[in-house]
């Protein structure tokens, strides 16, 4: 192999790898990530003085991760919950779908999911569909 196609190899595969690493890194600054060890932290958190967290996760919640988008305002927040802790979101959210092993319900804000085996998801509605 010439050194010539040998350096417009190389140079095209630094290219490629170049533009995977700019995808990448755009979609993780548009999409931030955030964990949290409990319900409590995630309330102290700057994302909830901001209005990313919505009113509708169980108080008991732990091991949340929750992401949001910057342009469409899209959260989406996963966890794990104590079964059976329902106070805020029975006077909060609608049952849409009940299944033995999970509850679907439609709150204010957006879809709350609950499983029997404590665990929990919550997508928000869009920015784009709420105007």
């Amino acid at each position: 192999m010439s050194p010539l196609v040998w350096k417009a190899g190389l140079t095209v595969a630094l290219l490629v790898v170049g533009a995977g690493v700019a995808v990448y890194a755009l979609h993780r600054l548009e999409n931030p990530v955030s964990r949290f060890a409990t319900y409590e932290q995630m309330r102290g958190s700057d994302l909830a003085q901001a209005g990313w967290i919505p009113d509708e996760i169980p108080e008991s919640a732990f091991d949340i991760l929750e992401t949001h988008n910057l342009d469409t305002h899209e959260v989406k927040i996963q966890f794990l919950f104590e079964p059976g802790d329902l106070r805020l979101v029975g006077s909060l959210c609608e049952a849409r779908k009940v299944t033995p092993e999970y509850t679907e319900y439609g709150c204010p804000s957006g879809e709350l999911s609950l499983s029997i085996d404590g665990q929990g998801s919550y997508v928000s509605r869009s920015w784009l569909q709420q105007h």
